[in-house]
């Protein structure tokens, strides 16, 4: 007589609960709230937007900080004088404290016939010339006060320099078209200055002169912009300096 066949045992599985990590621990309050009621899929999908967005603050620079009534940035505006608009004339000019504070900020008068008042670039017109403007010594004297004892920061501050006929100790200033880190190398190995609007961009994540140019706004986003290197700024001006 035949043995009868033992009934086959199934075997259970053995599910182990995985230890939730710090990650999901931490995000969990913000994802009930966020999370649909409907299925798990918009919680992985909240929980993999903020595992992204905490990423992204990991690896933002963060500013230095710098020393108060030590820095001062500086932009001007100018317009076209000459037959041709070629020459230019200040026809506005900004200075801004350490924290974008404005310590100055006045248009221009011009003495010469203004041919081309580049305004697509400026911002400046003809009634900003005439209207609550300052004379060109007003506002050289008053900006030469700003910047005694400081260390100027800009973009391309020669022009601005040259401009308001000013000199500054080179040793004073910091100017983030010349700063190398912040300079692109041609295929030939030179060095150029970039725009101020790519550098503000792409390290700043802020869009400037996206229409008529202020030079209140290009003044604090060259302050900003050194802001965020400073340190490592001022660390290779010791190193050239020892």
């Amino acid at each position: 007589m035949a043995k009868p066949k033992r009934a086959a045992h199934k075997k259970k599985k053995i599910i182990s609960k995985k230890p939730t990590t710090s990650n999901w621990e931490r995000l969990r309050p913000q994802l009930t709230k966020s999370a649909k009621k409907k299925g798990s899929k918009h919680a992985a999908r909240d929980l993999t937007d903020a595992l992204q967005q905490q990423a992204v603050k990991k690896t933002v620079k963060k500013p230095h900080t710098v020393a108060p009534d030590t820095y001062v940035a500086l932009d001007c505006e100018m317009v076209g004088v000459g037959s041709n608009g070629r020459e230019s004339a200040l026809a506005r000019c900004s200075v801004v404290d350490e924290q974008g504070k404005v310590l100055y900020d006045r248009h221009v008068q011009v003495d010469e016939r203004v041919t081309d008042f580049r305004t697509k670039y400026s911002g400046v017109r003809a009634k900003d010339l005439k209207n609550d403007s300052v004379t060109f010594r007003e506002c050289q004297q008053k900006v030469a006060a700003l910047l005694r004892g400081k260390i100027l920061v800009g973009h391309a501050l020669s022009n601005d320099l040259k401009v308001l006929l000013l000199p500054h100790p080179r040793q004073q200033m910091r100017d983030t078209a010349r700063w190398p880190p912040l300079m692109r190398t041609t295929r030939h190995g030179k060095r150029r200055p970039r725009k101020l609007r790519d550098l503000v961009l792409e390290h700043l994540d802020r869009k400037i002169q996206e229409g008529e140019h202020g030079s209140v706004e290009d003044a604090t986003a060259a302050m900003d912009l050194y802001k965020l290197f400073a340190a490592d700024w001022e660390a290779s001006l010791r190193v050239a300096s020892a």
